[in-house]
């Protein structure tokens, strides 16, 4: 049970939403984007593991609590409407108990790996009575989330793994408004192979500030909001496996633009 709450706990950590804000559909050179960030998550949902399933209801302190070492990076690059993105999280979590004489050491390695293509179908500027500027865009995307899930037990001299990696195939669309200063981005998603045992959807929503210094002109700070839900079904008796888990909660990062 403690194990599977582990593979829980990890998970907060585990996505990102689209976080960068706006390249130019027109200029036909490459821009880039690269974006640090945190997700501060709470979970409610189960996950399963052969005959033994934990309930989870948890926030983000409990992470903290055994995090080892992690990192979450955004990579984005366009060329006029097309755009590559890259979206990389890792964490390890280390964890300690004994019971009785007997020492029991736990190490869980969670990663997501998404990567995919978009394309600016709407880029609409809109001028206003007192002379300011405002853009609107709509980009739809299609990629793959690849996600890793890798918990070993060492008890005694014995080494217990338990590993469950999958492929989430995901299509969504990403809708921005920029202000002269401000930047708000809505962005959801689908995915999945089926409707039962593998499935999943997305909501986030940005709000990014672009300071008025020129020495920061490539950067945009941004807090937001994320909903994640996941189901993922495999295996039968011993070798069942059930991640049905709804993680939500605040972000928080920066934006390199370039």
């Amino acid at each position: 049970m403690r194990s599977l709450k582990k593979i829980g706990l990890v998970a907060a950590l585990a996505a990102a939403p689209a976080i960068a804000f706006a390249a130019d559909a027109n200029n036909p050179a490459w821009q880039f984007d690269i974006a640090p960030y945190l997700w501060a998550a709470n979970m409610n949902g189960r996950v399963a593991s052969g005959p033994v399933t934990a309930h989870l209801s948890e926030d983000f302190a409990d992470i903290l609590n055994q995090l080892n070492v992690g990192g979450m990076l955004w990579l984005g690059a366009h060329k006029g409407p097309f755009g590559l993105f890259l979206n990389s999280m890792y964490i390890v979590l280390d964890d300690d108990a004994t019971v009785g004489p007997i020492n029991i050491d736990e190490k869980t390695r969670f990663g997501l790996f998404t990567a995919g293509v978009s394309y600016i179908v709407l880029q609409k500027e809109l001028s206003h009575a007192n002379g300011a500027i405002t853009q609107l865009q709509l980009e739809p995307y299609v990629g793959d989330r690849y996600t890793v899930n890798n918990v070993q037990i060492n008890l005694l001299n014995f080494k217990i793994k338990s590993n469950h990696n999958w492929q989430d195939p995901i299509v969504g669309l990403r809708a921005t408004y920029n202000w002269p200063r401000w930047a708000l981005e809505l962005a959801g998603d689908v995915g999945g192979t089926n409707t039962s045992t593998h499935y999943s959807y997305n909501l986030a929503a940005l709000v990014g500030y672009k300071p008025e210094s020129p020495a920061m002109k490539h950067v945009t700070f941004y807090v937001g909001y994320r909903d994640l839900y996941q189901v993922y079904k495999t295996g039968s008796g011993i070798h069942f496996f059930n991640w049905n888990m709804r993680q939500f909660g605040p972000l928080v990062g920066i934006n390199f633009g370039f």
